[in-house]
């Protein structure tokens, strides 16, 4: 058996060559495997990685692991300056929303973030969500509002992936969206609905 001292300096060494590997790949991948094994203290040092995917799969994977200590680390992302930091936190803390109640207030907030990325992924976020046409809904139907239209189409693959939703708002973002890109999906969500 492999004392607990003896693991923590093998997960450290482990981190310090992932961090020093040059395979982008490879360290997004390892983000993943590290959540596993070396839990939020690992993913908190891998979400100032310099590269953007290592970043994002390490808030995925904080959110994929949950508890006080991962979910703790995404509320500071949700508050962080740089808008990529509040965008890792909408989609880890979409993730925990049913398991811990600090999440949706949290999520709420992002939703009315002035950085459209952040709205955005929001909407990514709570299409992984199993149920949202009861407390979610509101939210999603607010956004289909929004001046930007990359959350606009979210908002349209969002209402997709969550079936059963009202099919109100896809067909008034089909008729009415002032972008062409957004009423073209819509009309092709509606298709699929049917």
């Amino acid at each position: 058996m492999i004392a607990a001292g003896e693991l923590t300096a093998g997960l450290r060494g482990l981190l310090e060559r992932f961090l020093d590997a040059q395979d982008h790949d490879g360290r997004d991948i390892t983000a993943m495997l590290l959540a596993d094994v070396a839990g939020a203290a690992a993913l908190r040092v891998l979400l100032g990685d310099e590269d953007e995917r290592v970043r994002g799969r390490a808030g995925e994977a904080l959110g994929t692991i949950g508890g006080d200590p991962a979910v703790g680390v995404l509320l500071a992302e949700a508050g962080a300056g740089d808008p990529r930091q509040r965008v890792r936190a909408a989609k880890g803390l979409a993730q925990v929303v049913d398991d811990d109640p600090r999440a949706e207030p949290a999520i709420r907030a992002l939703a009315r973030d002035a950085d459209a990325s952040v709205r955005a992924a929001v909407l990514s976020g709570l299409a992984t969500v199993g149920d949202i046409s009861g407390r979610w809904q509101p939210l999603v139907d607010e956004l289909a509002a929004d001046m930007d239209v990359t959350v606009r189409h979210r908002v349209v693959g969002t209402v997709a992936h969550l079936h059963p939703y009202p099919r109100k708002i896809l067909t008034v973002l089909a008729s009415a969206d002032p972008s062409g890109f957004v009423r073209e999906a819509a009309v092709t969500a509606l298709a699929a609905l049917r």
